[in-house]
């Protein structure tokens, strides 16, 4: 336990330094970052909620609720 808080800030300040060294190579580096917000945002949005109630409710949840759920969780997936 320790060691974790050495390790957790060398490795934020690799991440830092890697999106730093991506952000003045790549010259529309804001395209980037917008492709890959939208695509957490439909993960957050659509997937892990229905895979959270799955999770959760599987015993209770009625046939249709699982289509129901595993249909969202389709469309998330091929919407993004």
């Amino acid at each position: 336990k320790g060691m974790e808080l050495p390790v957790r800030v060398i490795g934020r300040g690799f991440l830092v330094l890697l999106v730093t060294v991506f952000a003045t190579l790549i010259p529309d580096f804001g395209l980037v970052i917008s492709l890959v917000g939208a695509l957490g945002c439909n993960t957050i949005a659509f997937i892990l909620p229905c895979l959270f109630h799955l999770k959760v409710c599987w015993s209770t949840l009625s046939t249709r609720g699982k289509l129901l759920d595993l249909v969202i969780i389709a469309f998330g997936t091929l919407a993004m």
